[in-house]
Order: C-alpha cells, then sequence, then structure tokens
C-alpha cells in the first residue's frame, strides 16, 4: 500500500511538471491578441488544463490522506464566486453532452466564508463529472444553501436514472 501511495505521488508530480508548460503555453496564447474564435478555443483548453490539474490534485491528496497527511486551508472565501466558477468551469462539458447547468445560491447564503475553496472545488467537480457522466439527457443543478444547524449544504441533482437499490446499499 505504501508503494503504491509511492508511485502515485511521484507520477501525479512527474505529470505537473509538463502540464505547466501546457499552462504556461496557454496563458502566452492569451496574451498574443487571439481572435475570437481563438480565444473561445483557448478558453475550452483552459478549462480543460484546470479540470485535469484537479484530477492530479486528487491523486496527490490520495496519496496523502492514506499517508495520514492531508490537512484542510481555512482561508476567506468568496462563496458566490467560487459556485459561479464550478459551475462556469463545468458548464462546456454538460453542454457539449446536450445538459443544462443551473446554479441557485439561496438568498441568506454569506457570500465570505473561512474554508478551503480547492477542497470545495475538487468536491463539486466530482459530483457535478459524475451527474455528466450518468445523466443522457436534461439538466443537473448545483445548489448552495445554510442547513438548519447552520453548516454550509451543497445539492448536486440531475435527471439521471439515478442508482438502483443495490448500487445504494453497497
Amino acid at each position: 500500500n505504501r508503494t503504491k501511495s509511492q508511485f502515485l505521488a511521484n507520477m501525479s508530480h512527474e505529470l505537473r511538471t509538463p502540464f505547466q508548460g501546457v499552462t504556461g503555453m496557454l496563458q502566452l496564447l492569451e496574451q498574443s491578441h487571439p481572435t475570437p474564435a481563438q480565444q473561445d478555443l483557448i478558453r475550452t483548453a483552459r478549462e480543460s488544463a484546470d479540470h485535469l490539474l484537479a484530477l492530479l490534485n486528487d491523486v496527490l491528496d490520495i496519496s496523502a490522506i492514506e499517508a495520514g497527511r492531508i490537512a484542510l486551508e481555512h482561508d476567506a472565501l468568496n462563496l458566490h464566486r467560487l459556485c459561479r466558477d464550478v459551475q462556469q468551469l463545468m458548464r462546456g462539458q454538460a453542454f457539449a453532452r446536450g445538459l443544462r447547468l443551473t446554479l441557485a445560491l439561496a438568498p441568506d447564503l454569506p457570500q465570505w466564508i473561512d474554508g478551503d475553496a480547492t477542497r470545495i472545488k475538487q468536491i463539486l467537480f466530482n459530483l457535478i463529472s459524475n451527474a455528466i457522466k450518468f445523466t443522457p439527457s436534461g439538466e443537473i443543478s448545483l445548489t448552495a444553501r445554510l442547513g438548519a444547524d447552520g453548516l454550509l449544504v451543497f445539492t448536486v441533482a440531475d435527471t439521471g436514472i439515478g442508482m438502483d437499490a443495490a448500487t445504494r446499499s453497497e
């Protein structure tokens, strides 16, 4: 298990180096006064790159969790912006599958919270990615609200088939 975790950590780090080169080139392209069509292509490439980086971070996190070395950040973050950013980044994937991705923020949802933006985004990206993967048509919604206990509640709902009883019991 330790060998597997070390391998995952090494591979993630090795993949990050060329990946940083790709994101650097995208930044240079953005600064080269591209046409509107090229801007759309660059934006799509950047969104894909951001998603790939999130996947690499997931692999590193698994290794850190298995090694007992995961730590949460406690920074001020704009929750409304974070939710809109997640929706914007995932909208392209949903659209490519013919799906609509909506966002609803409760009126009493605070704009600023203390939390770990990276971890919140990872969770939301994973939930929405799964919804996109398993929803053949219709809509996916992301809702953020405060629960009765004052805790933050995110809900990702979709018009997919859902899980059967056997799968839910596993």
